[in-house]
């Protein structure tokens, strides 16, 4: 009876302690060690990008004149025709002068005859001076003789006006070109009779040749700062540099024309139309990478294994914002959301 008991108790005993140990649960663990977060990183240099920009632009010429006549005449020569190249100062048409030499060698007869009158007068002055020195002569024979001196010098300066007027006319009885160009119209005829302002013909300058363009504000500021400009047609593409702005903002489009310079050559003709291309210099990153960190907006970024904020200046939702950084720079593209600035992270 008594050695039962004692097995009992035994029993018991071994029982409760059993239970003790699945009360007390599992060991504690070391709680020591750092958590880390798993995270995909990027180089920056393969996330940032470039804006591209263009707008319509055209090639236009320094100088598209029509040439027109400044008298009334006839056309009795005309010295050059549609496509041929001419240098500045070649003779394009010749008008009938014989007119205008006409009153000019009339203008020149009065004016010899007006200052005999002149220096008739002006004897008569010296007498009559003389004359009124000595009481011989009443005061108004001497005013009359300084009038005839005065009348007669006013006649002569008119005389000199319609001289000066004639050889006006005849200097533009003969039209030359104004610059080197090319005609590009003809439209004059032999024999024809021609007024002040008569197109005669119309002169191309093909030496001087721009690309013109219009652009809105945010444009011409990226334009300005950009490393390269090019003109490009489907046929080619070449080197332009800004020359000016037209500082005229349009009412309608609101942009402002701009003229660069190209070089010349064969493949560069007026009237050429293209587009003006080029990029903007910052370096961007998509939209998407950006995270916020209390009001800043910025990229999550990985140092020696810890998870860094970096915060863009000016950064704005949805929109790419420029960065500033070394090219190698780790980006974290994966769990960049769940990363905290001073995290200990591992780069999967």
């Amino acid at each position: 009876m008594i050695t039962i008991q004692a097995k009992i108790w035994a029993t018991l005993l071994v029982l409760s302690s059993m239970f003790s140990v699945i009360a007390a649960g599992p060991e504690p663990t070391d709680t020591s060690k750092p958590s880390f977060l798993r995270v995909t990183t990027q180089a920056l240099s393969e996330l940032l990008f470039t804006t591209n920009y263009s707008a319509p632009a055209t090639v236009v010429s320094l100088n598209d004149s029509n040439i027109s006549a400044e008298i009334q005449a006839r056309a009795i020569k005309i010295n050059a025709f549609v496509g041929e190249q001419i240098k500045k100062g070649k003779l394009l048409v010749e008008l009938d002068c014989r007119n205008f030499i006409n009153t000019k060698k009339q203008a020149e007869a009065t004016f010899n005859l007006s200052k005999v009158g002149l220096d008739l007068a002006r004897k008569q002055l010296t007498r009559n001076t003389r004359l009124f020195q000595r009481g011989a002569l009443p005061r108004e024979s001497l005013d009359l003789a300084e009038s005839e001196v005065r009348s007669s010098s006013a006649d002569i300066a008119l005389k000199q006006t319609s001289i000066d007027s004639a050889t006006i006319a005849i200097s533009k009885c003969k039209i030359y070109a104004p610059f080197n160009g090319q005609v590009t119209e003809k439209q004059v005829q032999q024999g024809q009779i021609v007024s002040p302002g008569t197109p005669l013909m119309r002169l191309l300058e093909t030496d001087t040749l721009e690309v013109e363009a219009e652009l809105s504000p945010l444009e011409l500021t990226k334009a300005k700062t950009s490393r390269q400009l090019r003109f490009t047609t489907k046929e080619q593409s070449r080197d332009v540099t800004l020359r000016t702005v037209i500082k005229q903002l349009s009412s309608t489009s609101n942009t402002q024309r701009i003229r660069l310079k190209i070089d010349m050559d064969d493949g560069v003709i007026a009237g050429l139309n293209g587009r003006l291309e080029w990029q903007d210099t910052a370096r961007k990153i998509p939209p998407e990478y950006l995270v916020r960190r209390g009001t800043a907006l910025g990229i999550m970024l990985v140092e020696n294994g810890i998870a860094k904020f970096h915060a863009i200046k000016n950064a704005k939702e949805g929109q790419p914002a420029t960065v500033s950084l070394l090219s190698n720079t780790q980006v974290i593209i994966v769990n960049r959301y769940s990363a905290e600035d001073g995290q200990a992270v591992a780069i999967d």
